[in-house]
């Protein structure tokens, strides 16, 4: 008789080790759920800085000219006015780019 109480003692343990154990991969699995759904900006933010990567030099030479002292008279604004132009077809034709690229990752296959 002691060897069957034993052995049921050992079952009912291992029914509730069970037990334990499903609970816990529940927990787990729960707290995956919830870190994937705290870090998903993560993955945005990093494309939004890999995209704007290209724009500091952009954003770089546009506060130089702006905020640069202008010397040289009427050759100096349109030195100034010529750059502006190269710029704004510079920032133009990236954002072109960016959007293209942007679009195409979006489409469905």
């Amino acid at each position: 008789m002691a060897q069957s109480s034993d052995l049921e003692r050992l079952l009912q343990r291992r029914r509730l080790l069970i037990a334990e154990s499903d609970r816990l991969r529940r927990d787990v699995a729960e707290g995956f759920v919830n870190l994937e759904a705290a870090t998903a900006w993560m993955e945005k933010a990093y494309a939004i800085l890999q995209g704007l990567r290209s724009w500091w030099p952009l954003a770089a030479g546009a506060a130089g000219l702006f905020l640069g002292t202008a010397k040289g008279g009427v050759l100096g604004k349109v030195g100034k006015i010529w750059s502006l132009w190269r710029l704004v077809r510079r920032v133009v034709s990236v954002g072109g780019q960016y959007l293209l690229a942007a679009g195409s990752a979006h489409k469905p296959d």
